[in-house]
């Protein structure tokens, strides 16, 4: 296969990762005896993460599917990628399809953490706002000194003119 035949065969075995027949093969792997499995304790609340947290990938030049899983558990993200991939390659699992894949690496926690910024990312705009309050307390400030300045210079014309008055 080639080209848009390819694209296409490729795309169908994303929906058939995706299918509620891996899925629930992979969810019996993830609940097997010798698993360890925490993620997750019922079948419905993981089958609704699957939208939001997996993403099934492609590399057309390689014909190889990529399978991520978000979530707060590196060990937990490890067994459902390694559970889907297992029950996508499984025979009888994707029966009719065509399928005849091979696991070509097996998710692995990671030996370092990933980056996360979002606490720096909180600093900077915590330091933005610092910033632009100090600006608009300076502006403020120099506004209400310059009304107190123009209410002084009001003040002693009146009391000149009342001088006036009474000297003259």
């Amino acid at each position: 296969m080639r080209g848009p035949e390819l694209q296409t065969w490729l795309t169908q075995q994303v929906e058939i990762v995706k299918s509620s027949n891996v899925t629930a093969a992979a969810w019996k792997i993830l609940h097997a005896p010798d698993e360890h499995y925490t993620l997750h304790d019922v079948r419905d609340a993981w089958e609704a993460s699957l939208p939001r947290a997996l993403l099934v990938s492609v590399d057309a030049n390689n014909k190889t599917l990529f399978i991520r899983y978000m979530g707060n558990s590196a060990e937990g993200v490890m067994d459902v990628c390694n559970a889907l991939a297992t029950a996508y390659t499984t025979p009888g699992v994707s029966a009719g399809t065509g399928t005849s894949g091979k696991i070509v690496a097996r998710a692995g926690k990671p030996d370092s953490p990933s980056d996360d910024n979002r606490v720096m990312m909180s600093l900077t705009i915590v330091a933005i706002i610092l910033v632009v309050s100090l600006v608009l307390v300076i502006l403020f400030r120099h506004y209400v000194a310059r009304q107190l300045k123009e209410i002084d210079e009001m003040a002693d014309e009146a009391d000149l003119a009342d001088l006036k008055g009474e000297m003259g």
